[in-house]
């Protein structure tokens, strides 16, 4: 299934696969989003791979920010580890 996923310009040497997304996730000060970033920034990766064309007709959050109107709401009372 990656195979129809993924379309691969070269054959990674390494074992582990790091997929990343821009612009997409309400993410914490750019965890999700700047981490592939900083991986190639420390490590030297280079990208081997594009998502296949139509892919993002799967993703269910086009647009940034649209998944929080997805998101359930909760309310907590503790606000730290310290505040028992």
């Amino acid at each position: 299934m990656a195979e129809e996923l993924l379309n691969f310009d070269s054959k990674p040497m390494a074992k582990i696969l790091i997929a990343g997304w821009r612009r997409q996730w309400s993410d914490g000060g750019e965890i999700s989003g700047g981490l592939p970033r900083y991986l190639i920034s420390k490590l030297g990766a280079k990208k081997s791979a594009k998502w296949a064309r139509g892919i993002q007709a799967m993703l269910p959050f086009p647009s940034t920010g649209t998944h929080d109107t997805y998101r359930p709401g909760s309310l907590t009372t503790k606000v730290s580890p310290s505040n028992p």
